[in-house]
């Protein structure tokens, strides 16, 4: 037996739909749908998202929520299109065929294919996987191997061939829809993509890392200097009392002793103090030797007014040398 083959929907010209026969059931009636020159009006969907189990609703049939998400991108827009058309297409030939459809039935509803979902923004279509004596919806798995209805993988892809098959119209509660009767479901487990990484060796790593006996090291080598800093700082910031140095030779809280010292040495002539004055550079360079006296001299144990008097003395006997020296 030969295969059929299904139209493509970008194929499909849904003005070719023909209205063949109307036939009346228990609870509904139906009217039975061709394309074209009376072929059966099959088409295939894109892969579509399978991520639900069916649902039984009689013994005759299972129904199937399928998000309307396909496996590529591109194809998503052209389902939802023609799907929509197709509804269009009903409706307007209902309208056109009321009297003959509808009988007396006012205020129908049409029923669409895409279901909305608070999940899904593209929608869902519910499909009916039959079994009956007459007909029967046959599974597949990669488009070979037979499944059963147990076996649908729930995380896969599903391609489907669908038959327009009739509208549908429900008396009982005003309602009519178009009926897409699954011929064939081919399902697809998604491949999930695996890595088979491992591990380098230690070895080829690069380690920078700073090794504990350098880091001992860094914080022996800055304990060391806290140490030598405080010492210093110590030893130079000696107290030192009523010192107080100042352009003249000699502090104004020189004792009596040393102002009678210095009593004498005024006592020289004009001459000798004009000289004097010519001398500031070489009184500049005794002031620094005074300062270096008494940074040597913090380092013992003399007390600040000691150091004042031997300042003071020193200072005196160094002008007093210079004064003999230049009257010989």
């Amino acid at each position: 037996m030969n295969s059929l083959e299904p139209y493509r929907i970008q194929q499909i010209d849904l003005n070719n739909i023909n209205y063949t026969k109307i036939k009346n059931e228990k609870n509904k009636r139906l009217i039975y749908i061709k394309y074209e020159d009376n072929k059966s009006f099959v088409f295939q969907t894109p892969s579509l998202l399978n991520i639900n189990t069916p649902v039984k609703i009689t013994e005759d049939y299972y129904e199937l929520e399928i998000p309307l998400i396909t496996q590529e991108k591109n194809k998503q827009s052209k389902i939802i299109n023609f799907l929509e058309e197709l509804d269009k297409k009903i409706i307007n030939d209902a309208k056109k065929n009321s009297k003959t459809w509808f009988d007396d039935l006012d205020n129908i509803k049409y029923k669409k294919l895409i279901k909305e979902s608070d999940i899904y923004t593209s929608g869902v279509i519910k499909i009916k996987i039959i079994k009956t004596q007459r007909f029967e919806t046959l599974l597949k798995l990669d488009n070979s191997k037979k499944l059963m209805l147990k076996d649908i993988p729930q995380d896969s892809w599903v391609k489907m061939l669908l038959e327009v098959y009739a509208v549908v119209i429900n008396p009982e509660n005003q309602t009519f829809y178009l009926f897409l009767r699954p011929v064939t479901l081919s399902f697809k487990e998604k491949e999930n993509k695996k890595y088979n990484y491992k591990f380098l060796d230690d070895s080829d790593e690069n380690n920078d890392d700073i090794p504990d006996s350098d880091i001992n090291n860094i914080f022996l080598k800055q304990k060391e200097k806290d140490t030598l800093d405080n010492l210093t700082s110590s030893q130079i910031n000696l107290p030192v009392t009523n010192l107080k140095l100042t352009n003249s030779k000699f502090s104004s809280t020189t004792s009596s002793s040393e102002k009678a010292n210095s009593t004498t040495s005024s006592s020289t002539s004009n001459n000798l103090k004009l000289e004097s004055h010519k001398e500031s550079d070489e009184d500049s360079d005794d002031s620094k030797d005074i300062f270096l006296n008494k940074t040597k001299l913090s380092d013992s144990s003399t007390s600040s007014s000691e150091m004042k008097n031997r300042l003071v003395s020193d200072d005196d006997t160094s002008n007093l040398a210079k004064i003999l020296k230049r009257n010989a």
